[in-house]
């Protein structure tokens, strides 16, 4: 349990400093140019090379290479898991080269087509540059898969780091230079191709260090087939998710200029807590369910999912009703610079605060995700992200007529809490002998814990009110005091409450009780 914790603290160590980068990232991209066409523009362009990342790299060639790769070690050794590795490596390879040329040509076409108007085409324009990030982040999410079964979590959860400062870098360098928007969005799509190499690079070497040396291999192999059997069910699954994602930033483009900004800060505010604590559990977690699975051990299996889930559970719920309580002072301290006013800040709150809510949801639903691609179930997973899909663009489209961005972001809360359930289910009918009832406890403790830390913070937030002072340093105030304090009452009180990671955690301090 020590290393358990010791690997999530890593990861999560590592995914705080990379969020808090990548936090400075926009409001230095905010600050030079508004939440405006530019932003909206790069945030859009930037988004489809995430898009393939998750979709390829994160998603469905992770979730195919993880148990293959974890069978082959408990069955046989590294050089067999290696070998492995090449393979898939040689046909990732090729399929990105042609990915990519294909993409950077259809992208530099729509540029030059006046019909799209100035917001598409300065869209596409971006994207030309930014797409060849796809083939370095997925070669190198696949390296991180790699290490992760081999139990080194550090250089992939270091790795974003290196993108968010070369994104800084690439921005500052043209705020300073006092360079034209135009020109400052060239600068900074390529501080994105510098960072996905350097992204590439570190996993790289690390993977080198342990012994694996790149070959290109194009013959086939009973363990590649069954990734590539894996894969393909995977990318589907993987694809309407993020197909989801891509069209409600487009629903927002169409709305208003500033829509795509406000979604994409708002989200951002959520992947924190998301990146900090349910990323980091299913990162360390995914290969322990894999090894389970692959050892047929259904008591071992149970076992790594309740601890999982209990932890999931206890930091998702916490982590809602913290951003959901600062969701106001978050925005006003980290974005409202320069060209991003009062008014957006406005605009973004209750957005955030719509999304605190599906945080819990969506660590439910990753973490139930990873159980099931760790017993090669892929085929519910997609069923799911069809079903979410159709909810999301239907009630998105209806929301936004009444509500406006508010409405797309309440869209994804009602799909959110359907793919949660349905996820949960999945799990349910594949594992009957997980032993539902111990997440009762944990799941009440974790929200009373919650609503009363909830209760504390909104005291204090009242009282720092009372104070005659600037909104920033308000909101400083209340983010550097709010913060503990919300975490030291809620360890408080789950402590009274005798919770089991609470209890857990204390065993590792190295003090007399």
């Amino acid at each position: 349990m020590l290393k358990i914790f010791r690997n999530i603290a890593k990861v999560s160590l590592s995914t705080i400093l990379s969020r808090l980068l990548g936090l400075v990232r926009d409001a230095l991209m905010l600050s030079a140019l508004g939440a405006g066409l530019g932003s909206s523009a790069f945030i859009l362009a930037f988004t489809l090379p995430n898009l393939f990342r998750r979709l390829l790299g994160e998603g469905a060639l992770t979730s195919a290479v993880v148990p293959v790769l974890s069978q082959s070690l408990q069955t046989e050794n590294r050089s067999s898991a290696y070998c492995i590795l090449n393979h898939v490596f040689s046909r990732l390879a090729c399929a990105l080269c042609l990915l990519v040329t294909l993409g950077c040509s259809g992208f530099y076409g729509l540029s030059q087509l006046e019909q799209l108007g100035e917001r598409w085409q300065l869209c596409a324009e971006l994207a030309v540059w930014t797409f060849p990030y796809v083939g370095f982040i997925c070669l190198s999410a696949l390296a991180v898969a790699a290490l992760n079964v081999l139990g080194r979590f550090g250089a992939g959860a270091a790795s974003p780091i290196l993108l968010n400062l070369s994104l800084i870098s690439a921005t500052t360098y043209g705020i300073v230079r006092e360079l034209p928007a135009h020109q400052l969005l060239i600068c900074m799509v390529l501080g994105v191709l510098f960072g996905g190499a350097i992204q590439l690079l570190l996993p790289g070497l690390d993977l080198y260090r342990q012994g694996w040396r790149p070959k290109f291999v194009l013959g086939e192999s009973e363990p590649y087939q069954k990734v590539r059997a894996l894969f393909i069910p995977g990318l589907l699954g993987a694809g309407v998710v993020q197909l989801n994602l891509v069209l409600s930033r487009f629903l927002a483009h169409s709305l208003e200029d500033n829509a795509v900004s406000i979604l994409f800060l708002a989200s951002r505010l959520m992947e924190l807590p998301l990146g900090v604590g349910t990323l980091a559990i299913t990162t360390v977690f995914f290969p322990l369910l894999a090894n389970s699975a692959s050892n047929s051990d259904a008591d071992a299996f149970s076992s790594v999912f309740i601890k999982g889930m209990r932890m999931v559970l206890a930091l998702s719920i916490a982590s809602a009703a913290g951003l959901f309580v600062l969701r106001e002072d978050l925005v006003q301290l980290l974005f409202q610079w320069g060209a991003f006013g009062a008014s957006d800040t406005a605009l973004t709150a209750p957005i955030v605060g719509m999304y605190a809510v599906c945080i819990p949801l969506y660590s439910c639903a990753g973490f139930c995700l990873r159980a099931l691609h760790a017993q090669q179930q892929m085929k519910w997973p997609v069923r799911v992200a069809g079903i979410c899909l159709l909810i999301n663009l239907i009630a998105g489209w209806c929301c936004m007529q009444f509500m406006g961005v508010l409405g797309l972001a309440f869209a994804s809360f009602l799909a959110a809490f359907v793919q949660a359930a349905l996820m949960l289910r999945g799990v349910a009918k594949c594992k009957p002998s997980i032993p539902w009832p111990r997440l009762g406890r944990p799941l009440v403790h974790a929200l009373v814990a919650a609503v009363m830390m909830g209760l504390i913070c909104e005291g204090g937030l009242m009282l720092i009110a009372s104070f005659a002072m600037g909104f920033k340093t308000s909101a400083l105030l209340a983010v550097a005091c709010i913060v503990p304090l919300g975490v030291l009452s809620y360890l408080l009180i789950l402590r009274l409450f005798r919770d089991e990671v609470v209890l857990e955690l204390l065993q590792l301090l190295p003090v007399k009780r």
